[in-house]
């Protein structure tokens, strides 16, 4: 994808190859969803906090309304954060760790497989709330809209 962080190409990539494993239509990277996936995972990351809920009290709802993206339904959003020091059991330098998480758990996988057409991805490094050192902050969030919006493109 022309630039747009090569992290976030192959995470889209990733979202797709399993929904459509799942029968599922592929989602389309927004620059607005986008945007608040990684401002959350950035606030995620300068806390040491994995949570949906912001720094201010925002909800993913809040976070993706904020950006002006025209919002019909959605609000879904998928959270993690993993270690980045070498030998870690999965890789969260890359979003193939996140994904195992994800597609191993209900909630997580159901929004995987949600009617939403937009996705924002995020991500940002920063402290660990457990003992590592630095771990990678993991956002998805997954939204529709009633109005014409642009995909980001290859």
């Amino acid at each position: 994808m022309k630039g747009v962080d090569p992290r976030l190409a192959e995470g889209l990539k990733l979202v797709n190859d399993f929904r459509a494993q799942n029968g599922r239509a592929p989602l389309c990277l927004e620059q607005r969803m986008v945007n608040a996936a990684m401002l959350h995972s950035q606030d995620m990351a300068r806390r040491r906090v994995m949570s949906h809920i912001g720094s201010d009290g925002s909800s993913p709802v809040d976070r993706i309304r904020r950006t002006g993206f025209p919002m019909s339904i959605g609000g879904a959003e998928n959270v993690v954060h993993g270690s980045l020091a070498p030998g870690s059991t999965l890789d969260f330098v890359r979003m193939t760790g996140p994904m195992s998480m994800w597609v191993n758990s209900v909630p997580h996988r159901e929004n995987l497989l949600t009617n939403a057409q937009f996705l924002g991805i995020g991500v940002a490094n920063g402290g660990c709330s457990f003992g590592s050192d630095q771990c990678a902050y993991w956002t998805l969030n997954f939204a529709s809209s009633a109005q014409p919006v642009q995909c980001l493109t290859v």
